[in-house]
């Protein structure tokens, strides 16, 4: 068969290289946060996924405070004020 294109028939992106729009070229450009958006509290310092049951949240209050949360299946969740930490 000359002229199959297998990407045309079957309606998949190219792969890289193919001379048209990377398959992944367009990806994350929705994504971007908006520049004049307000901050929403408690916001979210940083993640830590300790494993599939543990996990650590760092917030920031309003009044510039911080917090730490972390989280156990199956148990109580810890807050501990963490103005302090450095």
């Amino acid at each position: 068969m000359t002229g199959y294109d297998w990407h045309v028939i079957r309606d998949i992106p190219p792969a890289h290289g193919s001379g048209k729009e990377p398959m992944y070229g367009s990806m994350g450009k929705s994504t971007k946060p908006d520049p004049n958006r307000k901050v929403t509290y408690p916001c979210v310092i940083h993640v830590i996924c300790l494993d599939s049951h543990n996990t650590s949240w760092f917030y920031k209050r309003e009044d510039d405070t911080y917090y730490w949360h972390h989280s156990r299946k199956n148990k109580d969740d810890v807050f501990v004020d963490a103005d302090q930490i450095q």
